[in-house]
């Protein structure tokens, strides 16, 4: 490995041991969106209206939103990351921004500083099994959402959640991102492509906001362009769709290898019609019971 980098080679020593030029280590953050909307809930229902105490969303949460209908339904409604939301938005930014600021400040073995991602692979689902419910409205044991990605169903224009990562601030990313994206295929393959192309570049282009202000643009995304439907039968016949890749959260694999968790969590993903710029109704589809 350390033939492949520019310093080794050079010093004699090998990279493990920090021969590199640049030694630095990723650190990659976890239910991004998760956390950020769960401050603007808390801002919302607590500090905002004063309709519950922080006491009373605390123990809502602590028993998984049981008996706490109309709370737990406050805080789904409060605003969103991904609705070109100002407030959620903020609060997306303040987390990035902070979490550069904390992991920047620290040296690793090597000699070389900490630089952020929110590139997940299959972790949020992983880690999202381990925890219990979260003040955006997410049940125990549900799914976080992928890298930096917004959460799955809140997000109903495509064009907002577009603007609203590209809005994000991108050099506080060091280490990369992953935003994943689902697209409904469409017959009409020109007009898909022809619409598809127009979003992207404004988004990593940037666009005018309504002050006449540009935007800074995107620096990742990626994409599935399969609908619901598809990946459902998916899970039930898989030597019938073993050749179906898919995009996961920084790589691509063969659906039928990923576990059922992240299988759902792709099956869930908010999924847009380019022509429309809307998000396509669907159910959340739930892991069989055994």
């Amino acid at each position: 490995m350390s033939s492949f980098f520019i310093g080794p080679m050079q010093k004699g020593q090998d990279v493990v041991d920090g021969g590199a030029e640049i030694n630095s280590s990723g650190a990659a953050i976890i239910g991004l969106a998760d956390v950020a909307d769960s401050l603007s809930a808390i801002e919302e229902v607590v500090f905002n209206k004063g309709t519950y105490s922080l006491a009373e969303v605390a123990e809502a949460i602590t028993n998984n939103f049981e008996g706490a209908g109309e709370l737990h339904k406050a805080l789904l409604d409060a605003p969103k990351y991904g609705n070109n939301n100002k407030a959620a938005d903020s609060n997306v930014a303040f987390v990035i921004e902070l979490m550069e600021e904390l992991f920047s400040g620290h040296t690793n073995y090597r000699g070389g500083g900490y630089r952020v991602g929110y590139w997940t692979m299959t972790s949020h689902a992983g880690f999202g099994r381990m925890m219990g419910a979260t003040p955006n409205g997410r049940m125990a044991r549900d799914n976080f959402t992928s890298g930096i990605t917004p959460v799955s169903g809140v997000t109903p224009r495509l064009t907002d959640t577009l603007r609203s990562v590209a809005n994000m601030p991108v050099a506080q990313v060091s280490s990369g991102m992953a935003f994943n994206i689902k697209y409904t295929p469409d017959s009409d393959e020109k007009a898909m492509i022809d619409y598809f192309s127009a979003y992207m570049e404004t988004y990593f282009e940037g666009d005018l906001d309504g002050a006449g202000m540009a935007t800074p643009g995107g620096m990742e995304i990626q994409f599935n362009v399969i609908n619901q439907d598809t990946f459902i039968k998916a899970t039930k016949n898989p030597e019938e769709y073993k050749k179906l890749l898919v995009r996961v959260s920084g790589y691509t694999a063969y659906f039928k290898d990923l576990n059922p968790q992240m299988q759902m969590e792709i099956i869930n993903r908010t999924e847009y019609d380019v022509k429309k710029d809307k998000a396509v109704p669907y159910k959340i589809y739930k892991l069989p019971k055994n």
